[in-house]
């Protein structure tokens, strides 16, 4: 079950402990209620770590989680292609530089499934490079849909 308001969401899981079936009042995070959709929700975080990167393990752990799903679903809208980011990747970063580490963050750092392989703090200047280069491409390409992710939330 779930209960929407205004300004909290919440949801009554059900718990099943040795046989005995209750559910729980569980608030969502505020995040669910200010954003609304996966998309402007992943450019809020990537925005937030590329103005101030964070050392938080959480933060560090997903960043390469969050950075590709958000270029894979611009692609996939922009340029209805599934699969490589390599061609479409091209046409939004020109500098091959920046284009090849932010290929690089998103394929390396989008498959770690433990925080044992995620980050490492001495990485957060590299990534913000990464996800500053990611940003940067998708603004230039399109600065309407660009505007409308920032003036969103």
């Amino acid at each position: 079950m779930l209960l929407i308001s205004v300004s909290r969401i919440c949801s009554f899981p059900r718990v099943d402990a040795d046989g005995v079936l209750s559910s729980r009042l569980l608030e969502w995070r505020k995040s669910i209620v200010r954003f609304h959709s996966e998309d402007l929700f992943l450019y809020h975080q990537l925005l937030d770590y590329s103005h101030a990167p964070n050392s938080d393990a959480m933060v560090i752990f997903n960043l390469g989680n969050m950075a590709r799903p958000f270029f894979e679903g611009y692609v996939a809208f922009k340029f209805l292609e599934f699969g490589s980011m390599d061609n479409p990747l091209s046409s939004l970063i020109l500098d091959p530089v920046k284009r090849e580490l932010a290929r690089k963050f998103m394929h390396h750092y989008s498959h770690t499934h433990s925080h044992g392989g995620g980050m490492k703090l001495p990485d957060m200047a590299e990534a913000r490079k990464a996800v500053t280069a990611i940003l940067e491409g998708i603004e230039r390409h399109n600065p309407v849909h660009f505007a409308a992710l920032r003036d969103a939330a």
